[in-house]
């Protein structure tokens, strides 16, 4: 239950059905390839104080998408596609069923032939959503080589997002006249490569800049969340990941790290006087933190993972905000193998220490639980 009432009895079971398929062909210069998916989920939320939402929620995807990758030489490549992706889905909170359908053609062509260990990508997307074409989406990207051990990335890019059908049709939505999320983001990033023996290790340094126009976010309103646009968004930041490789004999050993630090303020207002303008975006942490250790030994394998979020502001003028937290889990798992097949077990302890924390107010988290799977691999 949520900590603004004191008791509770409702319940939420999920199931979801998943299935993709692939098909590749390879002939001279020019790979072709054909994917689709089918994904079908439904919730089923039950609550005794809260009956008109009560009931069977239903979803259903199908994508599929054709792509072709030529070589035109050694320096030249273009990669052209189509993607189709149908939605539709049943809720109460829609009042019956909704769909969305998007259907997206892209092109790209990269080239080594500019300049010495420079490789050069340029990218192009258009997409129709339902009846209406979306602008068309550029992006360009450069990779450099500096050395044997440095390199470095930019790319800039123009995004354009539509509501989701929760973002059009939730009841609280309904009435909301939501613009699409349209901007530009800048990338730069310096990759440093380094072995010594049978040691690996690597670092990424990325920094980061977009301003989104009309950007969709949920806000509580009332009783409820709503979605809403602002008028304009300013998203920066810092990223360093770093990995290392060690093997010792048989065991092999890895690290895995990465510090997010991220700054996302609301830059323009229609508003008089509005408090949150240059203020942190609502339940957005400005600094986070993972960290992963695994230890695999032949087809054994057991991963401790600790993460880190920083304090989240709840409220737009940044007056209350929800407190740090940190939480761990500890996985092991083993491959087992019997002629064309490979059964993979692995069980979980999650929240390892059973800490106390909430992700969105009023609302605790699980305390320790534990996750067990099984795959099997044809």
């Amino acid at each position: 239950p949520t900590m603004s009432v004191p008791y509770q009895k409702a319940f939420q079971q999920d199931e979801a059905y998943r299935t993709t398929a692939e098909w590749k062909l390879r002939h001279n210069k020019t790979e072709w390839m054909i994917r689709s998916a089918y994904l079908d989920e439904t919730i089923n939320f039950q609550d005794p104080s809260n009956t008109f939402l009560n009931g069977v929620n239903q979803s259903k995807t199908n994508i599929t998408e054709a792509e072709s990758r030529i070589r035109l030489n050694e320096k030249h490549y273009l990669n052209i596609g189509i993607n189709n992706t149908y939605s539709i889905a049943f809720s109460r909170g829609y009042g019956g069923w909704k769909d969305l359908n998007r259907t997206s053609v892209f092109a790209s062509y990269k080239t080594q032939s500019l300049i010495k260990n420079v490789t050069t990508t340029l990218s192009i997307r258009e997409e129709r959503v339902s009846e209406t074409l979306t602008p068309i989406m550029p992006s360009a990207g450069v990779e450099w080589q500096a050395t044997k051990w440095m390199k470095v990335f930019g790319n800039v890019s123009r995004s354009y997002n539509v509501p989701t059908l929760n973002q059009r049709y939730w009841l609280s939505a309904v009435n909301i006249k939501l613009q699409p999320e349209i901007g530009w983001s800048e990338e730069l990033s310096v990759t440093l490569n380094h072995s010594i023996k049978t040691v690996r290790t690597s670092l990424t340094f990325t920094g980061f800049n977009r301003i989104i126009e009309n950007w969709i976010v949920w806000q509580p309103a009332l009783l409820d969340w709503a979605p809403r646009n602002l008028k304009s968004v300013w998203s920066r930041g810092l990223e360093g990941t770093g990995t290392i490789q060690v093997p010792v004999g048989k065991l092999q050993l890895k690290y895995i790290g990465s510090v997010n630090l991220v700054l996302s303020t609301n830059n323009q207002t229609i508003l008089a006087n509005d408090a949150s303008i240059d203020k942190q975006l609502i339940y957005v942490p400005r600094v986070t933190q993972q960290h992963q250790f695994t230890a695999t030994y032949g087809k054994t394998f057991m991963a401790y993972s600790h993460q880190y979020t920083g304090i989240r502001f709840i409220t737009t003028d940044n007056t209350q905000w929800l407190n740090d937290y940190q939480v761990a889990s500890l996985a092991a798992g083993k491959t087992f193998t019997w002629k064309q097949y490979n059964l993979v077990l692995s069980a979980q302890v999650l929240n390892l220490y059973n800490s106390s924390y909430q992700a969105v107010a009023d609302r605790p988290m699980p305390g320790r639980h534990f996750l067990t799977t099984i795959t099997i691999k044809l």
